[in-house]
């Protein structure tokens, strides 16, 4: 195949060193796609993945868009309130970084289309009708340019 690089050995794998398949440490500057920002075989991660929570996530791999566990939105809370920005009262979770950066894009064209509308979180009858063939105001003329 050749989207592979090389094999890992990630049970020899360790913080940000990366081992192959034939021993060969190397400092790993990709880390699966930034998926293991603490690097390998964390023991805090470790310890955490030995829990009954854990074992129940990874035997059910439930789809958390669609079946979330019962405790879904308190383990949420409870985890990501901790970290959010200060003053923070809410959290939206998205899928991976694009839908992370595509939405955050998204509020900032609604945020920037409430503060043109005065504030007004309402919608008149011309910007309803208008926004359904695409054409202003309903639908401000707004782009990000990404170079």
């Amino acid at each position: 195949m050749a989207s592979i690089q090389f094999f890992v050995d990630y049970k020899a794998s360790a913080g940000n060193y990366i081992v192959d398949a034939d021993g060969n440490k190397m400092l790993d500057l990709f880390t699966n796609i930034s998926s293991v920002p603490l690097g390998y075989n964390h023991p805090a991660l470790i310890e955490a993945a030995l829990g009954d929570e854990m074992l129940t996530s990874l035997v059910n791999r439930p789809a958390l868009g669609v079946f979330p566990g019962e405790n879904w939105g308190d383990r949420l809370r409870d985890v990501m309130m901790k970290i959010a920005p200060r003053g923070t009262d809410n959290i939206i979770t998205m899928m991976c970084g694009t839908c992370s950066n595509e939405n955050g894009m998204k509020l900032m064209f609604m945020k920037y289309a409430e503060k043109m509308r005065g504030g007004r979180l309402d919608f008149t009858p011309e910007e309803l009708s208008t926004a359904m063939t695409g054409q202003m105001p309903g639908i401000p003329k707004m782009c990000v340019l990404s170079f």
